[in-house]
């Protein structure tokens, strides 16, 4: 019995790859468009973080793809579960969140409204540990700050408190 749900779980993981994939992919290349239309140098940015996500996309649906084949299609329907829910409660949490933070960036600034990103969508999606969440959001940025100002020279939105 615990076989088949494990094989029943594994099945509907891939069809929810399949599809985030898919959702994905189609951002990626809206991204990808947004940076063609930007003037000079600043559409490289948008134009790399398209690829990437684009590049990442076409993994992640390859690698359900790969590994279910055949089973991926023909699997028994199921009703919506639990985990199902709970899975598009987070992608919603995780839209929101993103959208929220493309508003913030203008008025809080890259690196204020980046920070906070980064310390509450782990939380609001369901991560409790609060030291990691932390440092993973110093080291972020960090390495923001090294590319953008350091490596590229880029001026990026100012900060609220420096205005």
């Amino acid at each position: 019995m615990s076989e088949l749900s494990e094989e029943s779980r594994d099945l509907g993981a891939a069809r929810r790859d399949v599809v985030s994939s898919l959702v994905t992919g189609v951002l990626a290349v809206s991204v990808f468009y947004y940076g063609t239309t930007l003037r000079g140098d600043s559409g490289m940015f948008p134009m790399l973080i398209g690829a990437v996500m684009l590049f990442g996309s076409l993994g992640l649906g390859l690698k359900a793809l790969l590994t279910q084949r055949r089973r991926l299609w023909r699997g028994p329907r199921k009703q919506w579960q639990h985990e199902d829910w709970l899975a598009l409660r987070q992608i919603l949490i995780a839209a929101a969140g993103l959208l929220l933070y493309a508003l913030l960036v203008r008025p809080l600034g890259f690196f204020s409204a980046t920070g906070l990103m980064l310390l509450a969508l782990p939380y609001a999606l369901g991560y409790r540990h609060l030291l990691g969440i932390t440092v993973n959001a110093a080291i972020v940025l960090g390495m923001l700050y090294l590319i953008f100002i350091g490596v590229f020279e880029r001026p990026l939105p100012r900060e609220f408190f420096l205005r």
